[in-house]
């Protein structure tokens, strides 16, 4: 189940919408419940094939990166087009933290 959970649930005939939704999270593909990056070098964020994660409506985020170890819960209450300004600064922040 966690393989499934995963991986990307979308077939090649599936056009991804959500960034229009939400500009983070252009790009991934879908598992079971949350989004995860399929490929490196296209998405808006910083991380690893193999990443998953969830934004929240309110302006949460939490991303697990396993190829880095690295599991990020950020909680904060801000409007719309602040979140995503938040969500790319806490994502380069943490890349620029890890030891390459």
């Amino acid at each position: 189940m966690t393989d499934d959970m995963l991986s990307n649930q979308l077939g090649p005939q599936v056009r991804n919408l959500i960034g229009n939704a939400d500009p983070t999270r252009a790009n991934y593909g879908f598992g079971l419940g949350l989004a995860v990056r399929t490929t490196s070098g296209v998405e808006r964020l910083l991380g690893s094939v193999g990443d998953f994660s969830w934004p929240g409506a309110s302006g949460t985020n939490w991303w697990v990166d396993p190829s880095e170890r690295l599991m990020v819960v950020f909680m904060a209450l801000t409007p719309v087009l602040a979140r995503w300004h938040y969500r790319y600064l806490i994502n380069t922040m943490m890349d620029a933290a890890l030891e390459k």
